[in-house]
């Protein structure tokens, strides 16, 4: 078992198989939410999620950010990359140092 999973539709998380991660094929924010459930209570230290179903899941991605492990992270879905993810990841460093750098 990897430390890593990537959670999206099939298309999105097949090319992270081929570099050792562990997948799971969803195609709903239920089925992400769900997923993401199961990768945080079964140890998993970085999560990739689809960034399609990534607001779906704020209170998750919340609940994580008062420990240092698991990293929730948004990777772009079959369309290509929204900016929702940077604006988290934006959040995220804002917290952490106390200033924007961005």
């Amino acid at each position: 078992m990897s430390n890593v999973i990537c959670i999206g539709n099939k298309n999105v998380v097949m090319p992270y198989s081929a570099v050792g991660f562990d997948i799971e094929v969803v195609d709903d924010p239920e089925g992400a939410r769900q997923a993401v459930d199961r990768a945080i209570r079964d140890g998993y230290s970085l999560i990739f999620v689809q960034e399609d179903y990534y607001s779906h899941i704020s209170d998750l991605i919340e609940k994580t950010m008062e420990v240092a492990v698991p990293v929730i992270s948004a990777i772009p879905g079959p369309m290509g990359a929204s900016g929702g993810a940077f604006e988290n990841l934006r959040e995220i460093i804002k917290k952490a140092i106390g200033a924007d750098i961005f």
